[in-house]
């Protein structure tokens, strides 16, 4: 019995050993997601190599503590690059709680040690995005006497009508208004008053409402719309028909207006307008369901669209006199991971070179361009990787052809000059400067095998902006270009000059 007891004890040991020994990556992600998930914070933290546990900890705890979640979610979101040992590993972590939901990215650097996997590293991509769990009817029901809200062009008005408010608490970001209501939508540009009379017969839109679903920034609400309580006396219970109504209402409007599928859960989140942004979803007696969009970020700031008929009713800026505005957002975009320089001074001939290799981390989900600012006493000759490509990106927007032109990949040769053959043609066009434009010699140090094509760009230039361009030139590529090509020579002292 002793020896059969024993053997158990081996077999046992051995066993654990084993799987010890032979847990997977799998298994190990696994773990730290049960220990995310379930809050257990101690054990998750176990995870992370120790000089990392304690950063880890308070970022986590500010987290949970600061915007009040109770519930966290993590999801792999992309196949494991591993290299021997090591694995770099994507998540995607969603925080909830039951108004609001936050979507973080991580990269995980996993490392092997005494055959146990552990975490040495955690980069987070991009920026944490605060969505919001929009709700209407919630708890927030009230009767009103009166509700107006009045912005540019357009004013919505209601007499003893029913609110129905979101769920967020300390936010004014969505209503449902119910009752007998009144639209007045005057724009200020002659022609969409005229786009207005061939659609209703009328230059100013005014029409009886018997509801209206509206999305705001807080200072929105504030600022733009007026409620008037309703008296004891004559306040009496919201009655259920309408809060079904409203509940109706919002599953219908809700998915329009500023919200999002979540791919990890498939629930429907929302973004708060900003500034004077604002969506208006209402339903006359006599017209289809309308929706009223501001954007001040947008060109056209004023859209009225015919729901039903999915038919854009009027498109335009409307007349502000002597307002202008400037959106400007601050924030952090990328961090310096690492970087290498090497250069290369030649005293004699005041000549320097240097490569560099840089690693960055992007803050942000899209990092588009990275601008560097070089010393402005160096005459900046060429800028190429290890490739012998330019990495100077110099484009010119063609709006009738609605593309841009890449001027310096396309037409190759020096950077210093094709910039300052760009810079001209901009200046001269944003400017309104008539007449020719004048380059005396203009490819005298591009490449005689990528001649060919900036005498191509500069034809392109005079055709597409319709501009007459006088080049002195010896070069053929550039000469045979010409619609008309004249030679001046000498006879004696006299210059003359002779059409060919």
């Amino acid at each position: 019995m002793r020896i059969i007891s024993l053997f158990f004890f081996f077999c046992s040991l051995f066993i654990t050993q084993v799987s010890a020994q032979e847990q997977s990556i799998d298994e190990f992600i696994l773990q730290v997601q049960k220990d995310l998930e379930s809050h257990d914070i101690p054990a998750y933290l176990e995870a992370f190599v120790p000089a990392l546990r304690e950063a880890e900890k308070v970022a986590l705890e500010d987290k949970v503590n600061i915007s009040e979640i109770d519930k966290i979610t993590f999801h792999r979101a992309s196949k494991d690059v591993q290299k021997k040992d090591r694995v770099t590993a994507y998540f995607q972590v969603l925080y909830e709680n039951d108004y609001s939901a936050m979507i973080e990215t991580w990269r995980l650097f996993l490392s092997q040690m005494d055959k146990e996997w552990q975490i040495e590293k955690k980069d987070v991509v991009g920026e944490l995005k605060s969505l919001y769990k929009i709700k209407i009817p919630s708890d927030r029901v009230e009767r009103v006497r009166s509700f107006k809200v009045r912005h540019v062009d357009i004013e919505l008005s209601f007499e003893e009508a029913s609110l129905f408010y979101d769920n967020i608490p300390g936010l004014e970001t969505a209503l449902i208004v119910i009752g007998k209501g009144f639209l007045t939508f005057s724009p200020s540009i002659p022609r969409e008053q005229h786009q207005l009379q061939l659609i209703y017969k009328s230059k100013v839109l005014q029409e009886s409402l018997e509801y209206a679903y509206l999305r705001f920034s807080d200072d929105f609400f504030h600022n733009n719309i007026k409620i008037t309580k309703a008296s004891i006396q004559d306040s009496r219970p919201v009655s259920k028909p309408e809060i079904d109504k409203a509940r109706s209402i919002f599953d219908r409007h809700y998915a329009r207006s500023l919200a999002i599928e979540n791919s990890l859960n498939k629930e429907l989140l929302s973004f708060v307008p900003q500034d004077e942004q604002a969506i208006f979803e209402f339903k006359g007696e006599d017209i289809d369901p309308l929706t009223y969009i501001y954007s001040p970020f947008a060109e056209d700031k004023v859209t009225l669209i015919n729901i039903k008929k999915e038919k854009l009713i009027s498109l335009y800026s409307p007349q502000e006199e002597g307002k202008k505005k400037l959106f400007i957002s601050f924030g952090q975009k990328y961090d310096i991971k690492s970087y290498k320089i090497d250069i290369d001074f030649n005293p004699k001939m005041s000549y320097l070179s240097g490569k560099a290799s840089i690693e960055i981390s992007s803050k942000v989900g899209r990092l588009d361009s990275i601008k560097f600012k070089l010393n402005s006493q160096l005459q900046i000759l060429r800028i190429f990787d290890e490739e012998k490509n330019t990495k100077v990106d110099f484009k010119l927007f063609d709006g009738k052809l609605n593309r841009e032109l890449d001027i310096v990949n396309s037409h190759g040769g020096s950077v210093v000059l094709i910039v300052n053959v760009i810079l001209r043609v901009m200046f001269a066009e944003i400017l309104g400067v008539k007449g020719p434009l004048i380059f005396d010699e203009p490819g005298t140090f591009i490449d005689v095998d990528k001649m060919q094509n900036f005498g191509k760009f500069l034809k392109a230039i005079s055709k597409q902006l319709n501009r007459q361009i006088i080049v002195v030139s010896h070069i053929p590529d550039i000469i045979e270009r010409a619609d008309k090509r004249f030679t001046v020579y000498k006879d004696g002292a006299v210059s003359k000059v002779m059409e060919e």
